[in-house]
């Protein structure tokens, strides 16, 4: 296992620090050509690349945090080129671990939770989690996930209302909610959605939650387990509440990619 601390500690626990899991471990292979020898954080919307827009909103966050990127093998080393010069500069109100999770294909990658818990095997996380999918652009504010699950005191998730469920049909997880935005079901990639609300990968685990993340992975299981399956099991065993975001792309194909760059085309 590598892994580079771009840091001026030694990755020690604050009160009341936030810390950050960015899921930079995929393989990309629905976007080949493109992403052979680039990770998919890498490509570029409206001319600025997935993960400068993720970070250009981190950097927004109104609180000290610990940011832990997890890559694969293959891309380790250009994650750490990044992570040098982006603390370079000096916008970060933190620090940046990037992991290598010792997967070279796609055939032995260890999923989104796996990859979760690789960072909380290496690390001491007391305090509240958020997690990031590398693939999502960012649109909104994450000082407004923050402040919900201070006023709700539960995790919480960000959806996004496509007011279409065709547009969510058999590609997106589904979330219904009351009319106080708390979750009441989740359902993957329905053929016949109840909603045309869908949950995105961003998530903010509120620090009594971040014990189900493990609870899930060392269940038997077959196969790699997703973020929908710890939404099921963080509806089976506490509270959640949605976010409801403005815009947010998921970047899951080339034609995903191609959309999203007609609406950045002049950002």
């Amino acid at each position: 296992m590598r892994f580079n601390v771009l840091s001026d500690d030694e990755g020690e626990t604050m009160q009341n620090q936030l810390d950050i899991i960015i899921l930079a471990a995929g393989f990309g292979t629905r976007l080949y050509p493109l992403t052979l020898n680039l990770p998919k954080a890498f490509l570029e919307i409206g001319h600025k690349t997935i993960l400068d827009r993720i970070m250009s909103r981190v950097i927004l966050i109104d609180s000290p945090m610990r940011i832990f990127l997890v890559a694969n093998s293959k891309y380790y080393s250009q994650f750490v080129t990044w992570a040098a010069a982006f603390k370079q500069s000096g916008n970060l109100n933190g620090d940046i671990f990037v992991l290598d999770d010792g997967k070279y294909t796609n055939e032995e990658r260890l999923g989104p939770i796996g990859d979760m818990n690789f960072v909380l095997d290496k690390f001491n996380i007391t305090n509240d989690l958020m997690i990031l999918a590398s693939d999502n652009v960012i649109d909104f504010d994450l000082n407004d996930l923050i402040s919900l699950r201070q006023d709700r005191g539960s995790s919480v998730l960000a959806a996004f209302d496509f007011h279409d469920k065709e547009a969510v049909k058999k590609k997106f997880g589904v979330v219904q909610l009351d009319s106080n935005n708390k979750l009441l079901s989740f359902d993957e990639k329905p053929e016949s959605p109840d909603s045309s609300i869908a949950a995105t990968g961003i998530y903010l685990i509120r620090n009594e939650d971040v014990q189900h993340i493990r609870t899930l992975q060392a269940r038997t299981h077959k196969g790699e387990l997703n973020l929908g399956n710890l939404m099921i099991e963080l509806l089976a065993r506490s509270t959640v509440h949605c976010l409801l975001v403005p815009k947010w792309f998921d970047i899951g194909s080339v034609d995903d990619l191609k959309n999203a760059n007609k609406k950045y085309a002049a950002a």
